[in-house]
């Protein structure tokens, strides 16, 4: 009788464990205070306006979601709000301001998508919805 308890705790205890803490490689919310979330971000919004062929430079207004997923390596999933400023690319743009006037801004909300390899360092784009 004791080892057939002990089997089925045996058996259980992985599940029990996993139970908590979601599915291990599954999506998590990321922490927007962790500097290597951020980091992803700025890359994927430098990465964006580089590609981008629109003559204004955009910004994100709000961050709505962000996952983040264990892969080879980490995948971080962005949902922003993103709008046109004031400057033109090529233009300093600490001076840009936001454009408010909704035909001028064309507020988009956009996926973007940033895999992580650390030991290689690499970052990648691997996803802009807004391109």
């Amino acid at each position: 009788m004791f080892v057939k308890l002990v089997a089925v705790v045996l058996v259980l205890a992985p599940c029990l464990a996993m139970e908590g803490s979601g599915m291990i490689g599954g999506l998590t919310d990321a922490d927007m205070d962790d500097t290597k979330v951020q980091k992803a971000l700025q890359f994927a919004i430098d990465e964006h306006k580089k590609a981008s062929n629109d003559m204004w430079i955009s910004h994100v207004t709000r961050v709505i979601s962000a996952k983040e997923q264990v892969v080879g390596g980490m995948k971080y999933i962005f949902t922003v709000e993103m709008v046109r400023t004031s400057c033109r690319k090529g233009e300093r743009e600490g001076t840009c301001h936001i454009c408010w006037n909704p035909n001028i801004a064309q507020l988009r909300v956009c996926t973007l998508t940033v895999w992580t390899r650390s030991w290689l360092g690499k970052m990648e784009v691997m996803e802009d919805t807004c391109l």
